[in-house]
């Protein structure tokens, strides 16, 4: 719909031919189905969006989307380089200062020791010479690394420049295409949304009403699809504090074990108490890591009333070990006993939980993730159709 040479506009789309523009005297182009609404756009309106349209298929053409990534990814790659490379440029830049200095020891006659001895001759005349030699040869060859290392990133200094300078130009060119297309959008919006515009034909609006129907069912779609991955999670929640209220109150049960055979009789001894202390911690956890859970259950079936097996004797039922005393040897049977009682109920919550668990995926995998996404695939192509339509009848009255 855009792009195309001037009075050279496209086949509309649909069955639809819309009329050429109006002559010079005319104010707007106006096309419509038979017997029904006629279009009617102004001709700078029209004109904008195939200016917008050409300028967006251009800037789509050169992926500028994608060059800004591009570009951003050479820009880290050289800098990254340029920093190491300049990391190495100081250590030669030492060596190469010590050579110097070296070489200047050399050359002041201060690197040996007594000058005059026998006919005033130096001491070491040939060796002074060779130290000197060697001295210009490491400072050479200093100089030489620094100057090539220097060079190095001089040259990758450039890349980083040259990147960015292109990051800087796809940025900005990212920035254009964006604002055109929020500008044909907003022109689009203005000229058609809503029935009965000016812009608009009788197979415009009927195609926008259909489009429009569709928006509240999948809107209740992805509510729906929400409240299953709510619940879900509650579930998932649930599953995970009985296993773990379950874990300590298997451990109190080895304290209860225990408590059988410290200081049997009315009172425990040390130990006893020690060991009744550490139960009554470990039941007092459980309890509550246990009553989350059940909180987690109710919460799910809140959301998902239909979820199965989740009854509500499991969400109403009383806190476990509530009303336990630990005193005495009869006392203590009577907690081992209700603790294997607490274990039976945890696990027989627990497969409750694991059944609506795998009842609620059953549900979102057969049923309600392919009723999503046959309505956002019905609803985008409903959206395409009335978006090509739409470009056809500006095509139609654009004079560019």
């Amino acid at each position: 719909p855009y792009g195309y040479p001037p009075q050279q506009a496209p086949a509309a789309p649909f069955g639809y031919s819309p009329p050429p523009p109006n002559g010079a005297a005319g104010h707007y182009a106006c096309g419509a189905a038979p017997g029904g609404k006629r279009s009617e756009i102004k001709p700078e309106d029209a004109n904008k969006w195939v200016s917008l349209s050409r300028t967006i298929e251009q800037l789509e053409k050169k992926n500028v989307e994608v060059t800004v990534e591009d570009a951003t990814a050479k820009l880290n790659t050289a800098e990254s380089r340029a920093q190491a490379e300049k990391t190495k440029l100081r250590v030669l830049e030492e060596r190469l200062a010590k050579a110097s200095k070296g070489k200047q020891k050399v050359e002041e006659d201060k690197w040996y020791v007594g000058k005059h001895i026998r006919n005033n001759k130096l001491v070491g005349d040939k060796q002074k010479t060779e130290r000197k030699e060697e001295a210009m040869a490491e400072y050479e060859k200093a100089a030489g690394e620094v100057n090539a290392q220097q060079l190095k990133l001089d040259g990758l200094r450039s890349q980083a420049a040259a990147a960015k300078a292109a990051l800087s130009q796809a940025r900005s060119e990212v920035e254009t295409l964006h604002k055109a297309r929020e500008e044909r959008a907003m022109l689009v919006l203005k000229l058609f949304k809503g029935q009965n515009t000016p812009a608009s034909d009788a197979k415009e609006d009927a195609l926008e009403a259909e489009l429009d129907s569709y928006a509240p069912k999948l809107a209740e779609v992805k509510m729906n699809k929400q409240t299953h991955a709510s619940a879900a999670m509650e579930l998932d929640m649930a599953v995970k504090s009985i296993d773990k209220a379950t874990a300590m109150t298997q451990q109190a049960f080895g304290r209860a074990n225990a408590d059988l055979f410290l200081a049997p009789g009315p009172t425990n001894g040390p130990l006893g108490a020690a060991n009744d202390i550490q139960k009554r911690r470990l039941l007092q956890d459980a309890g509550n890591v246990y009553m989350m859970a059940v909180q987690n259950l109710a919460r799910a079936k809140m959301q998902v009333p239909d979820l199965p097996k989740v009854s509500d004797a499991t969400i109403h039922q009383p806190r476990p070990f509530g009303d336990l005393i630990f005193d005495n040897l009869i006392s203590d049977l009577i907690v081992r006993k209700k603790i294997k009682e607490s274990l039976a109920q945890m696990k027989k919550t627990q497969e409750e939980a694991k059944e609506a668990q795998a009842w609620l995926n059953s549900q979102v995998a057969s049923k309600i993730d392919p009723e999503l996404h046959r309505m956002e695939h019905t609803h985008a192509e409903k959206a395409k159709e009335l978006e090509a339509y739409r470009a056809s009848l500006l095509a139609a009255a654009a004079t560019i």
